[in-house]
This record gives structure tokens, sequence and C-alpha cells, in this order.
């Protein structure tokens, strides 16, 4: 009896690895005739722990977890298949159903009674998925003539030789000695390029539907598009690496997108034009065969999904253009990179941004410092605003350059991103750094367009201003980036869970301050700054220093502000701050009555010389990244209550710097200031968050760290991943 090796490659498979291999375990073959390998990709949820438990709950079975540093499937195949010990080897994936309990003995007839040194397995939709989930019609739609391949075999019953591009998942041994393994340059369709290699050495493949496994589809159109997007990406790579494998099928999806994108242009620019008309009618066509391929595959008791299933089987044919359009780009970009800089050759780094009016907001002041304090020995530094404001005529900081760019719907808009684009490799730009949704949109696009080594896009929100639009744009342009940069451990855990960001693709830099600028004024500084706000010397001051707008919740603040002044009475609050909700926040000062403890200062272009007047600082946002004002009430030996939100609780250390207090609750923020006040720690708490700045925040540590950052990048042509820095 044949010994078989399965080789399982997963990453983030916790929900579905344990069904798996107890339905591989459950199967009616010897079990000192087979093992078990499980090739993980440094996942980041428990499926190792899972895996585990499995293995100790099974000490009879030979189940082997290695470890796969590159996360990629094509190095987890090899991984196992080298490090198997059968004379067949099969590739399963760590989410798929497996039906009954004779695959392994499916596998071995196959095999010896077929002779067959590949095996290929049919792949019917799983039979618990029902019409209720939108998996099931997204299923019909791969499985239509229009969804896949005419020459695959996939979705077939059929029994017999086939060619081995259409689902090989099970090999003889000596393939690979005969053959090589898979091909660790490709991250998608490797399994494809593999069985490129098998066709051309005469290898035929059987299939069998004793051979399935069912498979679970994706979820959502999203899924769906990126599912797409990577096969078409590997489809190019397979291209240029076999010319035979290009063939109209595969240049269909890739000229129906660029068509696409024609249709609407002329349809934008010249309506009534003989292209526009042609396209027109090509592109009516083809809506009219998807819907009558979409209409025909739902049959007549679900006529209501026709425009999912129809929505489905064009989102396939956009991805799989999309991605084989990338590939390209990719291909382009490669050969025509910006040239590396010589030894000692300055680097040059393009910081994009929308527009920059004031540095009073946190970004805009993080990036100007980061500008200034950069070593100019050894950094070029370039700011690229998309609009150009009062400010940016004024700034001397460094060079700048404006893109003029103000609406995605204007035609001109992507006229001023190519010639941004130009732009960036004319200047020999080694690294773009953009900010902001449209900062990145235009940053990101370009700085591929021009071939620059490193493009990273920066995550300093949690996207409490993002619309759903304003997602998608993000999820589109994120495969176009090096790699990320968050501002907080919190934000680069959010990223990764919203935008799909593989975490080892964003690092960590939080943000830094000048301490020497928050040093103590001393007592006669601070008595003449409480004098010109009517404030006497023994009186507490809790103050806030934010922006005016909704997510800042300054109304929260002021609520809490009521419940403290009820039980203290020599108190005061301060907000320092400008914007849209001013008004509002003065109608509420008065609704609480409260206005003889409330001072509003207006616009603060440079906190550092009032915070000597506070006696404890407070935050009360509904949504941060890395707050400044948290940063800099610790510099100015405050004591600190702010909400628990997004990176706050790296910063303030409960109970030693400070407090955390839940979002949205003023009665929890009034009990934590009444503690602060009353509890006579006031000095030692503000003390320990100064030490922890000093240590963790300083503006010259912070920019070594991207210095850092830069020359690893420089040093790493551009390619290294962003996982090269992670926060101390």
């Amino acid at each position: 009896m044949i010994y078989l090796s399965v080789v399982i490659p997963v990453r983030n498979e916790e929900r579905f690895i344990a069904s798996t291999l107890e339905a591989l375990i459950a199967q009616e073959y010897p079990r000192e005739r087979f093992e078990l390998i499980v090739v993980d990709g440094r996942s980041t949820d428990d499926t190792v722990e899972v895996v585990e438990r499995v293995m100790r709950a099974n000490p009879g079975v030979n189940i082997t977890l290695l470890d796969n540093p590159r996360r990629w499937s094509s190095v987890a195949r090899n991984i196992g298949a080298k490090h198997a010990s059968g004379k067949i080897v099969a590739v399963v994936d760590g989410h798929v159903n497996i039906p009954g309990r004779e695959l392994f003995s499916s596998i071995e007839r196959a095999r010896e009674e077929k002779g067959a040194l590949c095996l290929a397995r049919p792949a019917p939709l799983d039979r618990s998925i029902t019409p209720e989930s939108k998996g099931y019609w997204i299923a019909l739609a791969r499985k239509n003539r229009l969804g896949h391949s005419g020459a695959s075999y996939i979705y077939s019953d059929f029994e017999g030789l086939v060619d081995p591009l259409s689902s090989g998942f099970a090999y003889d041994r000596e393939l690979f000695e005969q053959v090589g393994y898979f091909d660790e340059s490709f991250d998608a369709a490797e399994d494809v390029e593999f069985h490129q290699r098998l066709k051309a050495a005469g290898v035929m493949a059987y299939t069998s539907p004793s051979l399935s496994i069912p498979y679970f589809p994706r979820e959502s159109l999203h899924g769906l598009f990126r599912q797409m997007w990577r096969y078409g990406l590997g489809r190019f790579r397979l291209c240029r690496k076999f010319p035979a494998a290009l063939s109209p099928e595969t240049l269909v999806p890739p000229a129906f997108l660029l068509g696409l994108v024609f249709w609407i242009a002329s349809l934008l620019l010249a309506p009534g034009s003989t292209v526009a008309v042609a396209l027109s009618l090509i592109y009516l066509l083809y809506f009219g065969i998807v819907g009558y391929e979409a209409f025909r595959e739902v049959g007549e008791r679900a006529r209501g999904k026709t425009l999912f299933v129809m929505t489905a089987l064009f989102v396939i044919h956009a991805g799989l253009g999309a991605g084989f359009l990338m590939g390209a780009a990719e291909w382009a970009r490669d050969r025509y990179k910006v040239p590396l800089k010589d030894e000692g050759e300055k680097m040059k780094v393009a910081f994009v941004i929308d527009r920059i009016d004031s540095t009073t907001a946190g970004t805009e002041r993080h990036l100007t410092d980061l500008i200034q304090n950069l070593d100019k020995g050894r950094f070029v530094p370039v700011l690229c605003l998309l609009q150009e404001t009062e400010w940016s005529r004024g700034y001397q900081g460094c060079g700048t350059h404006i893109i003029g760019v103000s609406s995605f719907l204007k035609p001109s808009t992507y006229m001023r991103i190519l010639s941004f684009a130009r732009f960036l490799r004319r200047e020999r730009v080694d690294i773009v750094q953009s900010y902001f949704a449209d900062g990145n949109k235009v940053g990101i696009i370009a700085s591929f367009l021009a071939g620059v080594r490193a493009r990273v896009s920066m995550r300093r929100n949690q996207g409490y201003w993002h619309t759903r639009a304003e997602r998608a744009w993000l999820k589109l342009i994120n495969p176009f980036a090096t790699l990320f940069l968050a501002n907080s451990e919190g934000t680069r855990q959010w990223a990764a869970e919203t935008e799909g960001i593989p975490i080892e693709k964003i690092g960590v830099i939080y943000n830094g301050l000048e301490l020497g600028l928050f040093s103590y004024a001393g007592a006669r500084a601070r008595s003449e700054l409480r004098s010109q706000w009517g404030v006497a010397d023994s009186e507490y001051v809790v103050g806030i220093v934010a922006n005016l707008r909704p997510v800042k919740r300054i109304d929260v603040f002021l609520e809490a502000a009521a419940r403290v002044a009820s039980k203290v009475e020599n108190v005061r609050f301060v907000i320092a701050g400008e914007g849209s909700e001013r008004t509002s926040l003065e109608e509420k000062v008065n609704s609480l009555r409260i206005s003889d403890k409330v001072l509003f200062l207006g616009s603060v272009e440079n906190a550092a010389p009032i915070l000597c007047g506070f006696d404890v600082g407070v935050l009360s946002s509904d949504s941060e990244s890395f707050s400044n004002s948290v940063v800099e009430y610790m510099a100015a030996s405050l004591p600190v209550v702010a909400t628990d939100v997004g990176g706050l609780s790296e910063a303030i250390i409960e109970g030693e710097s400070g407090f955390l207090v839940p979002a949205g609750d003023p009665e929890s923020m009034a009990a934590a200031i009444i503690n602060v006040l009353s509890g006579g720690r006031s000095a030692s708490l503000g003390e320990r968050g100064r030490e922890i700045a000093t240590e963790r925040f300083g503006l010259e540590k912070i920019t070594a760290e991207y210095e850092a950052l830069y020359q690893s990048i420089l040093r790493g042509g551009g390619e290294n991943s962003a996982g090269v820095h992670r926060a101390s």
C-alpha cells in the first residue's frame, strides 16, 4: 500500500483547519501509511494553537507542523514536499471540506490502476453552502462557462486523462526530480506554473469524481475580486516565464478592462465620437451576454439573483484583467526603476500630502518636524502638495512641488498624476511617503508609475473619516505600496484587520516631539499665564488641547467638567483649539451652567507655552491613532486622563502616568479627573509621564528611526518588507 504525504499550506485558518485535519485523519486508510504536514505561514490568529491541539488529541497520527517564514504558498508547498516521506505528495488547502472517507484510497487506486503520476481533483461547491449565502451565487458564477477557463475540468464530472493545468493536486515524488519544485518567485498561480512544466514534460493528469474535494467560495464580491486579482497577476508572470501560455483567453480580461476604461473616457470626453459609439455597442453586447448567462444559471426559482450573478461575472473578468495589468505594470516598473544611488550620494525622499494650511494639526506638524530634523547631509526632502496654500507659498523648510490636484472627477487630474510621475523619475526620487486618502491615491500611484523603489503609505488615524468609497479606493491602491507605516501598534492592527493589509508589511514609528519645548517654565510664568486667563494660583486647571471637531468629543469633556465642578469647588477648565464645533460647544457650556468655569482660548499655534498653566491634561476623542496632545501633556509633566482609543494605551501606563477611560463616558472621565485632583499623586504621575516621553517619544529619537528605515530601504533596493521596523 502506497505511503501518502499530504501537505497543507495554511495562514490564518483557525476557523477551518481543525475540521480539515479531522476529516483527513478519519480517512479509511491505515494510519501508519500516511502523514499530514501542516506548513504555517506565520499566522497571526490561533491557527498554530489549533493544529497543536489536534496533534495532542491524535497521538497515533503522524502530523508535522512546519514554519513558512516567507508566508507564500509556493514556499509552503516546497517546504512540505521536501519534508515529505511519501511516494505520492498531495497538496490540500486548509479551508476545504473532505466529504467522505475514501479520498486516500481513491488516490492510491488512481496511481496503481491508472499509472497516473499526477492526479487532478474536481472542486464542486460544498453542499453546506446554501442559496441563502452570497457564496452560493458566487460559486455559480465561477463554474459558469464565462467564469473559468474552458479548458478546465475543475467543475466537471469527467473521468480520465486531462491536461495537468486543469486542477492537479497530487504528484508522484519522481516528478519533483524530473521537473523541479514549485517556483518560489510566484505568490499566486504557483500550481499552474508547476503544471506548465509537467505539461512540457509530457505528463498527463488523471481526474475522477472520486478525487473531488469540495471548496468554500468567497463570501463577498470584494473577496472574489481579490482572488481574481491574484490569479490575473499570476497569469501575467506565467506568460512572462512561458510565452507559449499567452493565449487569446488570457488576453481577453486585460483587453476587456482597458476597453472599459477607454469607453468611459470616450463617453466623458467625446460622447458622440465613432470610438464612443463602437465601444458602447461592444459593451452593451457584453452585458447582454453576461446577463443571459446569469439568467440561465440562476434558474426559474431565483430570478431575483440574476443581477448579483451578473455582477459576480463582471467582477471575475475585471479582477483577472486588473491583476494581469498589475503584473504588466510591475514588469515595466522593474525594467525602468529609478537607478540606485551611488555610494555616499544623498537619498531623495518625497513627502506627499493633500495640503497644509497650518502646522497646528498633528499630521502636518509631524511632517514638517520630520523634514526639518532629517540629516540634510544624507537626505534631500521634497514636500509635494496636491494643492497650493498660503502656508505653502511661504514655506522654506525644503524644496516644494505643487501637483495641482483638487478633484478626481476632473479628467485633467489623471494627466497631472502622470506629470507628477515624470517629476519623480526626473528627480530620481528614492522614496515616496504619502499621507491622507488623496495623498495616498496620488503619491502611491504616481510613484509606482515612476519606478520609485519604495512607496510608503502612512496610517495615522483609524478611519473615522473613511466612507465606503474611500475604503474601496485604499484597498485598490494598497497593492501598489511597498510598505505601510503606522504611528501606533493599535493602528497597525487596525489597518491589518480593516484593510486586509498583511500585518508583516506594516511597520510602526511613534510620533515625536521636541521635548525641550515642554520643560517647566517656572512658577512665575505659570502665575502670569493664569493671571491672563483670570485663574487664581490656588485653583486647579483641567485643560484639553484639540481641534474643535466632532471626533474630538469636546462635548464629553464638558459633561465631565460639569460633574467635576459639582464636587470640586476650586477648579477651572481650559479648551485650547478652534474648529467647526465652537458655537455648539459654547451653547453646551451655557446649558450645563458652567460658563464661569470654562475658558475657550481659541486657536493655539504652539501648545508648549500654555501647558505650564494646566494641572491635568485631558483627551476625550472617540478615535485616535496616536495623539500628539497626550505626548505633549506627558512631556510637560502633566498627569493625563484620556479615552482608551487607538494606541493611547501604548503611551499611558494606567495608574503610573495617568488614567484611561472608555470613550463617550463622561462619568468615568469625571471620576478619573477627581481621582487625580484629590489623590495627592499629581506630581508623581506627571514625573512618570515625563520619563516615558523622554525615553520613547523624543523628536531626535523618532527622526533617527525614520532615517534608519530609509537607509534600510536603500540597502535593500526598496524591496524589503515593512516589518523592518517595529516601535521600540
